[in-house]
């Protein structure tokens, strides 16, 4: 059961999946079980507003500054995509291959985010994070720093902050790396108290703040980075 406020309770939607908040308040969610992309509305109802092609799964979604919505959508047998959308709903972008239009750019594009540049982090579990430009063509992208990893690198979130840096949880790991906004790596990232192990969600404060959810019991880690 979805809920809103002060614990009143809005439709009877299972939001078992992403979701982010636009510059009006307004909540996009990819609903578990539905072909549909939502929008909560003011009077807390929610309404259908972007139908997934048949064959693809909704993964990631975000919110940019421009209020544009960026869906992650996943397909098996087909070449994966994200589809970027206005608030309405009403397709804008269709985001697949590279400049030369047949080399697929995902294999499976789990989660999304955006930089305050513009540019959008995809997060692909057990492959790498790719950067897109705000014409979604593809700037970089980052493997690990696979020589000092004991492990496989195995991203799981991605989030940026207030100077563009862009931050990875590495499940496998257990680490936290660090990169510019181009994707370059400065620095893992260690807590000065306290641990983490399996790093999953992570979210920025408006302090700068990192917060850390993990596999190692019920707490979250806050680590203050810079």
């Amino acid at each position: 059961m979805a809920q809103f406020g002060g614990g009143d309770c809005v439709d009877d939607v299972d939001i078992d999946g992403a979701g982010a908040v636009n510059s009006s308040g307004e909540l996009f969610v990819s609903v578990s079980g539905t072909a549909w992309i939502k929008k909560l509305t003011k009077d807390e109802k929610f309404i259908d507003v972007y139908h997934i092609p048949v064959g693809y799964t909704a993964q990631g979604l975000t919110v940019t500054d421009d209020d544009q919505i960026v869906v992650c959508l996943y397909q098996l047998f087909e070449d994966s995509k994200l589809v970027q959308l206005n608030k309405d709903g009403k397709l804008l972008k269709i985001i697949q291959y590279n400049l030369d239009g047949t080399t697929p750019l995902f294999e499976n594009p789990e989660r999304v985010c955006s930089n305050r540049n513009g540019d959008l982090i995809i997060t692909q579990p057990f492959k790498n994070i790719i950067i897109l430009d705000n014409q979604g063509i593809k700037r970089s992208e980052y493997n690990g720093q696979v020589q000092y990893l004991p492990k496989r690198f195995n991203p799981q979130c991605t989030v940026t902050d207030k100077l563009s840096h862009i931050l990875v949880s590495d499940y496998d790991n257990s680490t936290i790396h660090l990169l510019d906004k181009s994707g370059n790596f400065i620095q893992f990232i260690k807590p000065q108290t306290g641990t983490f192990i399996h790093p999953e969600g992570m979210c920025i404060d408006k302090r700068n703040k990192l917060w850390i959810c993990s596999e190692n019991g019920s707490k979250i880690l806050v680590v203050n980075y810079l």
